[in-house]
């Protein structure tokens, strides 16, 4: 695995080690088929013990690679010629990082509703790969509206559909949001208030979290492009 050059910035070397060890720990706890190669036969692939690391160390490993191997990735992930090479790494290296925060916040039962990326998703490099409609654009530049959605859990919604690129998949986390901000219906006059108040907390839910109304419709639009 070749790595970026030169390798004697301290930082780079700490964040190598510390992934290494974690992947090296993470054997104790392996799932198949690495405990398959511990248990008969005296070593274990790299491809193979990957398959145990945490999403964290995945996310250190890519940043630490080589251009050259970071490339190699972006294009597999990315299989489109409407951006250059250098943008997909910026855009997945932004991605990753965003994911990070909303997912510790969603394992951990952390502040979700406040949780935003620091690391911005390039909206005009996103705009320039996902169909029409699903950014939006005013004089050229992404809507501030849509920025700040970006910041939110709706960037990373938009590019989990993406790198997912898979019509089963996209149709499973679509049918999920769908699920949670369906609208609730009352049956009866004495349950309608309870019904009112749901409705009025899904509603400030999307507020909160910046997502856009009509999220849902923008993701299928995705689902809609994915061949």
């Amino acid at each position: 695995m070749a790595f970026d050059k030169p390798f004697l910035d301290l930082d780079k070397q700490l964040n190598l080690l510390e992934s290494r060890n974690l992947i090296i720990t993470n054997r104790d706890r392996a799932k198949q088929p690495t405990k398959y190669y511990l248990k008969y036969h005296n070593h274990v692939p790299p491809w193979i013990l990957f398959k145990n690391i945490s999403f964290g160390s995945a996310i250190n490993i890519f940043r630490l690679l080589s251009t050259k191997h970071k490339r190699e990735v972006a294009n597999l992930l990315l299989p489109t010629d409407l951006i250059t090479c250098k943008d997909k790494i910026e855009l997945l290296i932004n991605t990753l990082e965003a994911i990070r925060p909303f997912r510790n916040c969603a394992a951990h039962s952390l502040n979700f509703f406040g949780c935003r990326s620091v690391y911005n998703i390039p909206g005009n490099i996103l705009y320039t790969i996902v169909p029409n409609g699903v950014l939006k654009r005013e004089k050229g530049e992404i809507t501030s509206r849509d920025k700040k959605s970006l910041k939110g859990i709706y960037g990373v919604l938009i590019m989990t559909a993406i790198l997912l690129n898979d019509k089963l998949l996209v149709s499973s986390l679509i049918a999920e949001c769908r699920g949670v901000f369906k609208p609730e219906v009352s049956g009866d006059d004495d349950s309608k208030h309870i019904v009112d108040l749901i409705n009025e907390l899904k509603q400030k839910y999307k507020e909160a979290t910046q997502i856009p109304i009509d999220f849902i419709d923008r993701l299928e639009i995705i689902y809609k492009s994915i061949t």
